[in-house]
């Protein structure tokens, strides 16, 4: 049998010298999750990537206007202060305070401050039969947006609040390296995942809907603009441009579909929650480490673990922004033998038709890297299916009845 490829492996973490890493921000630093925390949050994710020690000093529901407050206590400034490179995660409770504010005033009965979705959702459902939807749906909406643009955009919001705690962080230490991260957009799934949730209500319910949507996606773009994006003196994770679809795309529509239902769990039946998951914080860490830099050498820890054990259900961007901070190491893919153990049996049979109905329902290749695409095409017919998966088996029976198989 000959070789047919070559995979990325990942062999041990490298950093060129042992720094401290601040973690600062909300829930979303934390790695809180609705039921239990995160087994890894972004911020030990980049920690272990790196060989860093870590300080979280991330408080969940905290606003702009207290993270100031805490970076003034002699806590905080001791923690910035001994960084050497820091890690902001701020705003989400801003915005959420502000439109929560009106859901409250005009829907109080709905109001559920650690579930915002689920109060938009509530209301919703509540005046869709009304008889008068779209009317109640657009001047929510208008109300909703005013509070967000005010406290994006207005006298003492988070375009004066954001850049103040950049510069307490650098007044406190100048040489510290500073990243922010934008905020993510939570209700951006994709156009299938959309639709398919859209499919059972009426046409007023999705014009509703979609509004909500929008005017969401407009101010959650305006914070990135204006209260992370005209900060000097710092590097940017765009974690926003991670959750979007056609991240590369400078159209304006570019983000009006993205992978929340796949970094978050939002838009599961139980513990509905937009706060990360498990891939998301580790989408989002590969975005901070992107802004940071690449370290050579990284071939083991959380990160490959995650890799590993996520990218099958991670979108095509997704893996590639993980794949490509991991240090490469050939492994031989023989024919048939698809988990690269050296032995072709009924494993790596059950591997193909994993592939195979993977590819059915998502429509991506992800599933197996290019050397175990290589080595499933026994045939090589150009398409991994069931038949290879036959041959596989076949070729293992007649080994285990001692044949000489059927692979060659």
């Amino acid at each position: 049998m000959s070789a047919v490829s070559i995979f990325p492996v990942f062999s041990a973490n490298a950093a060129d010298k042992n720094e401290n890493l601040l973690i600062l921000g909300d829930s979303i630093s934390t790695g809180y999750n609705v039921g239990a925390y995160v087994a890894h949050n972004y911020g030990e994710i980049v920690g272990d990537y790196y060989g860093w020690n870590v300080t979280n000093k991330a408080v969940n529901g905290i606003t702009s206007e207290k993270l100031i407050e805490l970076i003034d206590t002699k806590d905080y400034q001791t923690a910035v202060i001994e960084a050497d490179t820091i890690v902001v995660s701020i705003g989400g409770n801003d915005l959420i305070q502000a439109a929560m504010g009106v859901v409250k005033e005009k829907y109080p009965e709905n109001f559920n401050i650690s579930d915002p979705y689920g109060s938009l959702l509530a209301i919703l459902n509540q005046i869709q039969t009304s008889g008068n939807m779209m009317n109640e749906a657009t001047a929510l909406v208008a109300d909703m947006d005013t509070a967000l643009q005010n406290e994006v955009s207005g006298t003492g919001g988070t375009n004066t609040t954001v850049p103040e705690i950049s510069k307490k962080l650098h007044d406190l230490n100048p040489d510290a390296e500073i990243v922010f991260q934008t905020l993510y957009n939570p209700c951006i799934m994709s156009e299938t995942v959309l639709n398919a949730y859209l499919s059972k209500y009426s046409s007023d319910y999705k014009n509703a809907y979609t509004i909500i949507r929008n005017m969401m996606r407009k101010n959650i773009r305006k914070f990135n603009e204006t209260s992370i994006g005209k900060i000097d003196g710092i590097k940017i994770a765009d974690v926003y441009d991670a959750f979007s679809e056609d991240n590369t795309s400078t159209d304006t529509s570019r983000d009006k579909y993205g992978y929340s239902h796949i970094y978050t769990n939002l838009f599961t039946a139980e513990n509905r929650d937009f706060h990360p998951n498990q891939a998301g914080h580790a989408v989002i860490a590969a975005e901070v480490i992107n802004a940071i830099g690449k370290a050579d050498g990284v071939s083991s820890g959380i990160l490959y673990d995650l890799y590993s054990n996520l990218s099958s259900l991670l979108p095509q961007e997704g893996n590639d922004s993980i794949k490509a901070l991991l240090s490469e190491k050939q492994i031989e893919y023989k024919k048939g033998d698809v988990t690269g153990d050296k032995v072709i049996n009924a494993i790596d049979a059950a591997e193909v038709l994993t592939y195979y109905a993977y590819m059915q329902t998502s429509g991506s290749s992800a599933y197996f890297n290019d050397g175990q695409k290589a080595a499933a095409d026994v045939n090589d017919d150009g398409v991994i299916d069931a038949i290879d998966a036959s041959v596989i088996l076949s070729h293992y029976a007649s080994i285990q009845t001692g044949g000489p198989g059927i692979i060659k």
